[in-house]
């Protein structure tokens, strides 16, 4: 965004943490909002995970040194009462998939992950694997989830139950965010791009995403941006590997599957790699400790620096967007001139503004 740009739009919103370069040095008036899936997964988890010391009514605090320790632990003690509650065996293999929130995004998604799960489930279950004590089928559950209420729900639905899957199928969406809950008892799996792998990554899930591109697409995309998922592009490196355009295909699919089921050290490749850059999807904000006396910090052990709290996305936007609409309320302001736009039908029906002065 250049200086030019500021007489259509006031205040930008930005989801990656990259400064922007140009000659000038301009920065754009804008706030860091992060990736808020990550911020609502993190805030779940620790709510819900026996973190909830970490959690304030409008902010979560995260720990610098040891928060991969502390999501770790949540991630256990939802996974045990998950599993608890769809009488999963604790000793199972979930695994998630999530095949997006759009009709173009289940098309595209849905029979070629099928397939290539049923293959990996066929190549490393009893009876039809070749491995020596391969677990039975009934030891693998399929998670999938859905946007409660939207139109690619049904269609998933009505896949599902007229598809033919290698192990059960369990469903779950994000009313009382199930989906997160499905995520920390999930060992590996499947996410369409978007906030639903910024959750993912948040989660320590292990996992790979897709997106549906044409091959031209995928070229220009990955020439100004080298990546698809955020995470990746912040971190500039393929920290979650993707599948776009003709790579997301059923024989690759299970090959990937079986690799993240077999070398469990790649969840924790994938862990390690993230942690320089987790916080970054966060927006922190910004104290003055020597002013902020009073603060509850109690749980700092007498160190501020071990934690930094992180604002939520959405409080950020509505406190600017609430602070800039307060400005139009300043009584220094022109009183307008409603009797100009009486005879504007466009302008004076439904309008809540008008309606009690006209």
């Amino acid at each position: 965004m250049v200086p030019e740009h500021e007489h259509l739009f006031n205040h930008g919103f930005y989801t990656l943490a990259l400064k922007q370069i140009n000659h000038r040095y301009y920065v754009y008036p804008s706030n860091y909002i992060g990736q808020y899936g990550a911020y609502e997964a993190l805030r779940f988890l620790f709510e819900n995970g026996g973190y909830s010391h970490l959690v304030k009514e409008k902010s979560i605090i995260v720990s610098r040194h040891n928060h991969l320790n502390d999501i770790e632990n949540a991630r256990l003690n939802i996974s045990e009462k998950f599993k608890e509650k769809k009488n999963i065996d604790r000793n199972a293999t979930c695994v998630f998939f999530a095949p997006g929130n759009t009709i173009g995004e289940t098309e595209y998604s849905l029979e070629d992950f099928r397939k290539g799960y049923n293959e990996f489930i066929n190549k490393y279950t009893y009876p039809s694997s070749i491995l020596t004590n391969a677990p039975p089928k009934d030891m693998f559950k399929l998670i999938v989830s859905v946007e409660k209420g939207s139109d690619c729900e049904v269609k998933i639905r009505e896949f599902i139950q007229g598809s033919k899957y290698e192990s059960e199928v369990i469903i779950v969406d994000n009313s009382n965010n199930e989906h997160y809950e499905a995520m920390c008892a999930s060992e590996f799996g499947f996410v369409y791009n978007g906030q639903m792998l910024s959750s993912a990554v948040a989660l320590h899930l292990n996992v790979i995403t897709m997106q549906d591109m044409n091959d031209l697409h995928y070229m220009w995309h990955t020439w100004e941006n080298r990546w698809l998922a955020d995470i990746n592009t912040n971190a500039d490196r393929p920290i979650v590997p993707e599948f776009a355009a003709g790579e997301y295909w059923f024989g690759k699919i299970a090959t990937k599957l079986a690799d993240m089921h077999t070398n469990t050290d790649l969840r924790w490749d994938q862990v390690r790699g993230i942690r320089p850059f987790l916080t970054e999807m966060l927006p922190i904000k910004n104290v003055n400790f020597s002013k902020e006396k009073n603060r509850e910090i109690s749980f700092f052990e007498n160190d501020a620096s071990v934690y930094d709290e992180y604002e939520d996305p959405i409080f950020i936007m509505s406190r600017k967007i609430a602070n800039s609409m307060s400005v139009y309320k300043n009584p220094i302001a022109v009183e307008p001139d409603y009797n100009l736009v009486k005879s504007i039908p466009s302008i004076t029906e439904n309008n809540s503004i008008l309606g009690s002065k006209i």
